[in-house]
């Protein structure tokens, strides 16, 4: 049996409940299901999903204080009794008829957890959200075998299957409302030598920011990042971002490159929120990385 636990936040959730109760009768899961929600702002929402779960017979829980995304997940997994987890965003859909399936059949005795991959629609969205697809589509959707090469790099916490103990064990280190935690996450099982399972499952990523708002939020995973590496959770090359910095410093590049980026920073700020241009985004994330890293 696994716990199917969703953290929701201001999201509809009629779509993703619905199918993911019609895969457990169609397909005779054996789960428990709940979902958290994390004192949505936005009263109509949070209405309409209660209904939703009492129409389906799905646990659901109000919570009247907002923890945020990762304390949430911990509560939920407190809550839980099967032995394996799976998480989802409330904003990803099964991407596929056989999802609960899959995940179930992965499960052996010395998995530790079993991620599944993400997918975008293939069709462009409006232009004010074409940042956060344009990100998701070059650097989260990747080839199975890829993932499987570099098994801790690769993991997106939208959607994923973690055994219980390991998911409480490491909820301790993961405990922050910061926006950016995956890669501390994924280091994290990393340092465990956890026992990461690949396969071909994605979950369809739906909830795309605005530009802006996505722009900003890249720039706070940096913050994260930074500190992370403060507090001795993460190396200071992990991520793609550290490793470019230190080739920067080791090959003498580094002032060069802030000088051209201090004249060059407000054109490429609009060339990524006007042109959703993700080249231009990853080379304010290593700038911004820069400077934090300069001013201590």
């Amino acid at each position: 049996m696994i716990s199917i636990l969703i953290p929701v936040y201001n999201k509809q959730i009629t779509e993703l409940v619905t199918e993911l109760q019609r895969q457990i009768v169609s397909k005779h899961i054996a789960c428990e299901f709940i979902i958290a929600d994390d004192a949505s702002t936005n009263l109509e929402i949070r209405q309409a999903n209660r209904k939703t779960a009492e129409k389906l017979r799905i646990k659901y829980i109000q919570l009247e204080e907002n923890l945020g995304r990762t304390k949430t997940r911990t509560y939920l997994a407190q809550l839980s009794t099967a032995d394996y987890l799976l998480f989802l965003d409330a904003d990803v859909m099964p991407g596929n008829n056989d999802f609960l399936k899959n995940y179930l059949q992965a499960i052996t005795p010395n998995v530790d957890l079993v991620y599944g991959g993400v997918a975008y629609h293939q069709t462009p969205p409006k232009d004010e959200e074409l940042l956060r697809w344009k990100y998701g589509i070059k650097k989260e959707v990747q080839q199975l075998q890829t993932r499987k090469n570099d098994p801790y790099q690769s993991i997106i916490s939208m959607g994923f299957l973690i055994k219980k103990s390991l998911f409480l064990e490491l909820s301790g280190v993961l405990d922050s409302t910061a926006y950016g935690m995956d890669n501390v996450f994924s280091f994290q099982l990393k340092q465990k030598k956890a026992k990461v399972i690949h396969i071909d499952n994605p979950v369809i990523h739906l909830g795309l920011e605005q530009n802006d708002v996505f722009f900003k939020k890249s720039l706070a995973s940096i913050e994260t990042t930074i500190l992370a590496e403060k507090e001795h959770l993460l190396p200071n090359n992990f991520r793609p971002v550290q490793r470019t910095y230190l080739k920067l410093i080791r090959t003498g590049m580094i002032v060069p490159f802030m000088m051209i980026m201090k004249a060059l920073k407000k054109s490429f700020e609009v060339g990524v929120i006007q042109n959703a241009n993700v080249v231009k985004l990853d080379v304010l994330k290593l700038y911004h990385y820069a400077q934090l890293k300069q001013h201590g």
